[in-house]
């Protein structure tokens, strides 16, 4: 009898060779890199190697530019005037310890200041910045954060950097671990630790709008002022001649010259037609950098309309979101985690972000909320406090309340579908004098209001000298009667959206059937719902000035 073999699991270990790097940069066997004998790795720009030779300096002139420095100036700000926050990484006391931690440290060091110098390793590519280090007895903590240049590092082949000095020009002198924060930017691979920044894309326009500028003021040289002609007779010394041509050269800034009678001096005005095109060029390149810097241009032009301006400010709210985000991420994964570490080791880092997201418009928002509560439905009142803040009760809730009869005809309404939903009448109070109706009624009884004729007591007079109550309905049964109207007209716009619904096979499909049913719903319910409404405001009004009058007699 053959044994039968047992199933025994084993571990299955990802092969070596694909839990390797491969395609690394540090075994020379990177064909971008071929002559890479120092083992430090050079910048690969083309633009910063053809026009700088790999020095940063040709970019730091590019800030030089008003169009630049502005545009420029503006992205950081927006940043720097986003709120920052601190959020513990988990709900322990250790984490909510070290993000107390983190945030004294930020708010005593500057945190918007470091935030603002680090962003120029958007403009640059990389940005690199030293931690000072210090302790109080009790904890490590952050002294103070320095901003470095960065065309003062270098990165080695395992992207650390290296400190350039005057006796290590070439590949830097080492760092010590946990003392500089750093990070890079644009470009599109992880080979290059300098990142892409701005500056190369901003170098072409820069230089171009340059260039158009020289040859602008030679056009407004040349064409906005007479060239001088001097005319001399023959046989005219050397030195006559020179005489001459000093005195056509002080025409420009002299207002009157001496030369001898016998030569002459001309005006020649240079004459074309159309426009040179300097000025359109010049603003097309500084709408290219303003493109570059800020992905769009209507913060800069005031230019477009209501449209463009909203999806162009959108743009730039992503942009802001994108630095931000940029900055706080190498931060939270750097120097946030030393400090984490060394103070609470069984703390989870906290989380440092800044609020660039618009708080939302509550006048939209209450419009739209009113436009919800037309159509049957209403936010709960955790909602509304969440929202809108502050302190509410609900009048639905705990009898009437005393707005609810002395307010709007809405809120009335609203009150009435309570009953109407729950079948459930309230103890309504009733006046201690009330208005005869009864004396000029036909047959001495009085037309009841309906959905039909909800106005039927408009033409009765009042009668003060009778306070009997009345023997038909008064305002609190009309009341009654909208709220029945609107549970029942709600009912009815509930059922042609719930048709819809149904019927619908996709969102698209959805949305057609909700604008196709909207145009059946009927207004004239709601018209009725509001006269009878209207009706209970104004007998309730007429009753309050009976009792005041009965209260003044006495």
């Amino acid at each position: 009898m053959a044994k039968k073999s047992k199933n025994t699991k084993k571990s299955r270990a990802i092969p070596k060779t694909i839990r390797q790097e491969i395609a690394t940069t540090r075994d020379g066997r990177d064909i971008t890199r071929p002559y890479n004998t120092l083992g430090i790795l050079q910048p690969q720009d083309p633009v910063l190697q053809a026009q700088g030779g790999g020095d940063y300096t040709v970019y730091e002139e590019l800030l030089r530019d008003d169009q630049v420095a502005s545009t420029f100036q503006q992205r950081r700000l927006a940043v720097t005037a986003a709120p920052w926050e601190v959020k513990p990484g988990a709900d322990d006391k250790p984490s909510r310890l070290a993000a107390e931690l983190i945030e004294e440290t930020l708010d005593r060091i500057g945190w918007d200041n470091v935030t603002d110098k680090m962003l120029y390793g958007v403009f640059y590519g990389y940005a690199v910045a030293e931690c000072l280090w210090a302790s109080d007895g009790r904890l490590f903590t952050l002294d103070e954060i320095k901003v470095r240049k960065q065309k003062r590092f270098v990165f080695d082949l395992d992207d650390n950097p290296r400190l350039l000095t005057l006796q290590n020009q070439l590949d830097g002198e080492p760092l010590p671990e946990k003392k500089f924060w750093h990070f890079r930017t644009g470009g599109d691979n992880d080979d290059e630790p300098y990142g892409l920044g701005l500056a190369h894309h901003l170098f072409w326009p820069v230089f171009l709008k340059t260039g158009n500028s020289r040859l602008w003021l030679s056009y407004i040289d040349r064409f906005g002022s007479p060239t001088t002609l001097g005319r001399f007779p023959s046989g005219t010394t050397d030195a006559e001649k020179q005489n001459l041509l000093s005195a056509l050269e002080k025409i420009r800034s002299d207002s009157g010259v001496v030369i001898p009678e016998e030569m002459r001096i001309d005006l020649l005005e240079a004459s074309r037609s159309g426009s040179p095109g300097h000025g359109d060029f010049y603003d097309r390149m500084d709408a290219a950098i303003a493109k570059v810097v800020l992905s769009q241009t209507m913060t800069t032009d005031a230019a477009g309309g209501q449209y463009k301006a909203e999806v162009h400010k959108a743009v730039r709210n992503e942009v802001v979101k994108a630095d931000a985000d940029l900055v706080c991420a190498s931060f939270n994964k750097s120097v946030v985690r030393w400090l984490t570490g060394w103070n609470f080791s069984n703390a989870t880092p906290p989380i440092v972000s800044r609020i660039t997201e618009e708080a939302e418009d509550l006048d939209s928002r209450s419009e739209r909320d009113g436009r919800l509560f037309g159509m049957g439905f209403r936010p709960t009142l955790e909602q509304v406090r969440e929202t809108y803040g502050g302190e509410w009760e609900d009048v639905s809730e705990g009898g009437e309340s005393e707005s609810e009869t002395d307010a709007s005809p809405a809120i009335s309404a609203q009150a009435g579908i309570q009953e109407g939903e729950e079948g459930v009448e309230k103890q309504e109070k009733t006046p201690e004098k009330s208005v005869d109706f009864a004396d000029d009624c036909p047959g001495g009884s009085c037309p009841v209001p309906s959905a039909t004729d909800p106005w039927a007591y408009r033409h009765l007079p009042i009668d003060f000298a009778d306070p009997a109550p009345p023997a038909d309905p008064g305002p609190d049964e009309i009341k009654k009667q909208a709220a029945a109207l609107l549970g029942q007209a709600i009912a009815s716009w509930g059922e042609s959206i719930e048709s819809a619904i149904k019927t619908a096979t996709d969102p698209d499909a959805l949305r057609a059937a909700i604008f196709q049913a909207y145009p059946r719903i009927d207004a004239a319910d709601f018209a009725e719902i509001v006269a009878a409404a209207s009706l209970y405001a104004e007998l309730r009004g007429r009753i309050e000035v009976m009792e005041e009058d009965s209260n003044d007699g006495a």
